[in-house]
């Protein structure tokens, strides 16, 4: 059968920040496409953000390759993207099947479905296996009704639900390498390390989380337990990048790369004795990282780490789940420059339980930590996470059309329990304002 999938692109989404800011290849469809050919299909995969493709022209690079079956990821701030993309779909009379995936369908899959009827399915949770069923009974004409995690349109209009659990990979070292021949690996690129323009190559050796914070999904029952790849395999792709796709340095993309310290510093000790002699850059929790793994990472070729600070406020912090402390931010930060890393510091405004006090209190946190980049965003209750049933439950949402205002950056789409929204877009302002004045 022939198979397309499509990423869409962010750039209307996030305006002129996105487009100044690295782009990363998303994974999700590469491990799918993968996992299809491995299966006997004809795959095709448009990246719509690298390609600054967009409704009409998006359709037609995804009409080119005459396909069969359609297959769209996206989260929820791209949900209008997608929309477009559908709309242009159908109006160019293409009749195939059209599916849709990722983190937004899976919190909320009958809404899409309403939302959307160009589309014909939605698949929750991991992909690869759910895809190659849909892909087959298409081909065969065996019905729906065995792919796992699957909600269709039924001919009378309605919405049928297989009663199987959304598929997850047992173990992902059997899952095929992703398959970014499809990709167009010269568009990412960034500054980040060597001068403008090197390219990157990015892999994800974990899936799950076994945490629990309230304004993230990547910890619900939907993405399963964490699993990890074998070092041989994280080693494999990393040596492909390298050889295949002429990376000049790596980003780790886990949720959080150090989840398993000991596991990190065998991968860092690998990566030392390979000889790969590839820069890296990695995710880490302040509670899951130690100096001596610091060391390890900086000797192995780690140039930059991104913690998930969150808040000023230790009460915040354990109100959220987050679960760290300030003072385990401030050790983190300073052992990671100690040993040469460069520190991406995130930080948070507008948490349920945040006051003007503890707003003030992170901002104050991040000037104490003075990171080599803060990067300051307004909390969002995106669906799928507790945040978003919570402020569902309480009436707080102030939902636009196709979710058109959950982007990161200009908007705040509930209603704060004691902060104004206005309020938290100045306090953003001011805190990229203040910590743009330390240079």
């Amino acid at each position: 059968m022939r198979v397309f999938l499509a990423s869409p692109s962010a750039h209307r989404v996030y305006r002129n920040i996105k487009r100044s800011s690295k782009r990363q290849p998303m994974l999700g469809p590469a491990y799918v496409a993968a996992a299809l050919r491995q299966a006997g299909h004809d795959v095709g995969y448009v990246d719509c953000d690298a390609l600054d493709l967009f409704g009409a022209d998006a359709a037609r690079a995804i009409l080119a390759a005459d396909p069969e079956l359609v297959g769209l990821s996206f989260t929820t701030p791209l949900f209008s993207e997608v929309a477009d993309i559908a709309r242009h779909l159908r109006a160019a009379g293409w009749g195939g099947h059209l599916t849709l995936g990722g983190v937004h369908v899976t919190a909320l899959p009958e809404e899409t479905l309403t939302l959307l009827p160009e589309a014909d399915s939605v698949i929750l949770g991991e992909g690869e296996r759910s895809m190659v069923l849909l892909a087959e009974a298409l081909a065969t004409g065996t019905g729906l009704d065995q792919v796992p995690g699957l909600i269709y349109r039924d001919g009378d209009g309605g919405l049928r639900a297989v009663a199987a659990q959304p598929w997850q990979a047992p173990q992902l070292d059997p899952l095929p390498l992703p398959a970014l021949d499809l990709y167009p690996m010269e568009r990412f690129t960034s500054d980040f390390w060597g001068g403008h323009d090197r390219r990157m190559g990015v892999q994800i050796t974990t899936r799950g989380c076994p945490y629990h914070c309230e304004f993230c999904a990547s910890g619900g029952e939907s993405w399963g337990k964490l699993r990890y790849h074998s070092i041989d395999r994280v080693i494999e792709e990393s040596w492909r990048l390298k050889n295949q796709f002429g990376a000049d340095y790596l980003v780790f993309n886990d949720d959080t790369f150090t989840v398993k310290p000991s596991r990190c510093l065998d991968i860092a000790q690998r990566l030392r004795a390979e000889g790969l002699d590839l820069p890296f850059m990695v995710t880490a929790r302040v509670d899951a990282i130690s100096e001596n793994l610091l060391a390890e990472l900086a000797a192995a070729g780690c140039f930059m780490i991104t913690y998930g600070v969150e808040s000023g406020s230790n009460e915040v912090l354990r109100h959220i789940g987050k679960n760290t402390t300030t003072d385990l931010a401030r050790k983190a930060v300073r052992d990671a420059q100690k040993h040469g890393i460069k520190v991406v510091g995130n930080f948070m405004f507008g948490h349920y339980p945040d006051d003007e006090a503890s707003c003030q209190s992170t901002l104050d946190l991040a000037q104490e930590l003075a990171c080599d980049v803060s990067q300051f965003s307004i909390t969002v209750p995106y669906p799928g996470t507790q945040l978003y049933r919570q402020a569902l439950a309480e009436g707080r949402l102030e939902i636009a059309p196709f979710y058109d205002n959950f982007g990161y950056y200009g908007n705040v789409p509930w209603r704060h329990p004691r902060l104004d929204g206005q309020w938290l877009l100045d306090m953003q302002q001011r805190a990229y304002q203040v910590m743009a004045g330390r240079g």
